[in-house]
Order: C-alpha cells, then structure tokens, then sequence
C-alpha cells in the first residue's frame, strides 16, 4: 500500500485539517500480499475515529494497512476533533465535511472512485456513531456501514446526557456547543435524531445501505447498541448483521472486529460459531442480574438523590457564609 497525510484546506470547516489515506499497490515486498485488483478508481473506506483520537489512530494502534493490501480497496481516514461528526450548533460543519467535501476532495486528489457501490464508512465509539448517521441520513452515499463499540447514542439511559470533553470535566459545555442543550434525550426524533432522516428515507423508497454492527459485551455502550439493534430488527427492509463478543471499549475488540467488517464489505463469510448461542446465553445472564437487583437499584438511586440534595444544601450554605460570613436562613442562592 502507499500511505499519504493529505493536509488542506477545508470549505465546510473554514480551515485547515488532515486526513491519512491508503492507496492499493501491486507489491508491498516482503511478507505482505499486494493487490492484483486493476482500476481506474479504487473502492474507498472512510475510517472514522472516536471521541480521543484523532486520524492517526488506527495506523497507530491497528494493522490496518496490512488488513487491506489484498483487497484493493482505499482507506481514507480524517480528523473531526471532538465534533461527534455533527454540524455543530456553535461550531464546524463537520457532518457536511464527512459526507459532502471530503469525499469531493479526495477523489479529485487520488484515483478514488465516487460511486455510491464503491464506498464504505465504517468508525469506532464516536466515529461509530458518525457513521451510523451517515449511512441512515445519506443512504444514497454507501453502499456499507460499519458500526463498532457504538449505536444510537441520543437513546442512551445511563445518565450520560451528553459528550464529553474529557473524562467527566468539561462535558455539558460540549454538548452545548454541539447540540444548543445539555439533554440529549429531547433530540430524540428531532432532526438530529438519524432515526427521523431513516424513515423519511424508507417512505421515500431509498435504498438503503448494509449496516454491520458489533459490540463487546463488557463495554459500557452495550445498552445503546442493544436499542438500535431492536431498531433495526423492527424494520427488516434495511440490512442489517449484528455480531457481539467477548471484549470491552479496547483496541483489542477494534482490531478483531475491523478484520470481519472488511469480509463483510466484500461479501465474505463473517459467521462466528456459536456466537448466536452466546448472545441469548448474556441476554439471560443480564435479564436475570437485572431482576435480583431492581429493589437494590431502586433503593441506591434515592439513597444518592438524598446525598446529591445535601451536596447542594451544603455548597449552598458554604456560598452564603463566604458571602455575608453567616447564613441567613431561607435565603436562596
């Protein structure tokens, strides 16, 4: 493969940004297979990133360049920051960059090829999520989606309302910038919900794209991803193959299910043994774990609303007293 860092100016952005990209070759010497594909364009990936990385990551912590030597096809990998591949309520455009300029650029660059049944978009975490998007907004853009570690991330119910700019620190003022609100919840079936855009899509009898999801069965975006699997198994006129294992949100779990997405853009066998039989296997184990533990649940939510209301009476009270140097009783901060 030849490996090139394209740095340009984006129209969409309005300013510069990077992307790697990977173009097939005939011989790779040594120990690596070439490609004997012979095109004018090469079939193209878009390989996004997640939420911590930028368009170095996947040189850097997968062998993504040896994954597909053989098959001719190109991978093209850009930087989106801490977007989450929106175009931004206070910020980039960066959904349009992805889906619109990007692709425009590239192929006016390389001999990639534009056609809807030569492209593929697939990411991890955040950059699964961007794909999600992609290929249910933009159905007439690809021809295969990739959705690893990730699934419909406004229908998430573990308390997380929104990205975050780093661990913890920082995370509502990021949503803000993103969505104009700190609730992701209320942008469910909104405009910036892809679920909305998918059905318009079906009514208007668009085909849709192959959609491959995974996802590891100790990573803590397992709920969200099981929700959009119930999604899309609600509607079987999309194409859709859910897979999951052992694994958590690891570069170890990436680097596998990288290697069976790219069987599944080419039409290859992606059947793991017995991987049907351990997912009704955990979908029990969560099932019964979930009803020993209701009561418990339940009690440990109001023990820590109490301690969060005392949490703020007490920094309510610390407040007053730097203020007038007592606290004045009823008196509202």
């Amino acid at each position: 493969m030849a490996l090139m860092e394209l740095k340009f100016y984006a129209q969409t952005l309005g300013m510069c940004t990077s992307c790697y990209v990977i173009l097939p070759q005939r011989s790779h010497g040594v120990g690596v297979d070439g490609s004997n594909v012979t095109a004018d364009r090469y079939p193209v990936l878009y390989l996004l990133h997640g939420a911590s990385d930028d368009h170095t990551i996947w040189l850097r912590r997968t062998n993504i360049e040896r994954y597909v030597s053989a098959m001719g096809w190109a991978v093209v990998m850009p930087e989106v920051l801490l977007s989450r591949y929106e175009n931004m309520a206070h910020g980039p455009r960066y959904q349009d960059f992805i889906v619109d300029e990007l692709p425009q650029v590239v192929e006016r660059f390389f001999p990639i090829s534009g056609k809807r049944e030569d492209k593929a978009i697939c990411g991890l975490s955040m950059g699964g999520w961007g794909a999600l998007k992609a290929g249910l907004m933009f159905p007439d853009k690809y021809a295969h989606v990739g959705i690893l570690s990730s699934g419909n991330l406004l229908y998430r119910t573990d308390g997380v309302r929104g990205p975050a700019s780093s661990r913890g620190e920082g995370r509502y003022p990021l949503s803000m910038a993103i969505y104009n609100t700190m609730d992701q919840a209320s942008l469910r079936d909104s405009l910036w919900d892809p679920y909305t855009h998918a059905l318009t899509n079906l009514k208007e009898g668009k085909i849709m794209p192959r959609f491959f999801h995974a996802i590891g069965v100790d990573d803590f975006l397992y709920e969200p991803s099981w929700k959009t699997k119930e999604w899309f198994e609600a509607h079987p006129e999309i194409s859709y193959e859910y897979h999951e294992g052992p694994g958590a949100h690891t570069w170890d779990f990436w680097d596998q299910w990288i290697q069976v997405f790219l069987k599944f853009m080419v039409d290859q066998d992606t059947t793991i043994p017995g991987e049907k039989e351990a997912i009704a296997a955990h979908q029990a184990e969560l099932a019964a774990k979930a009803e020993e533990a209701a009561p418990e649940d339940t009690a440990a939510l109001a023990a820590k609303e109490k301690e969060l209301q005392e949490s703020k009476e007490r920094d309510r009270e610390n407040r007053l007293r730097r203020i007038h140097g007592r606290v004045i009783p009823g008196q509202k901060h």
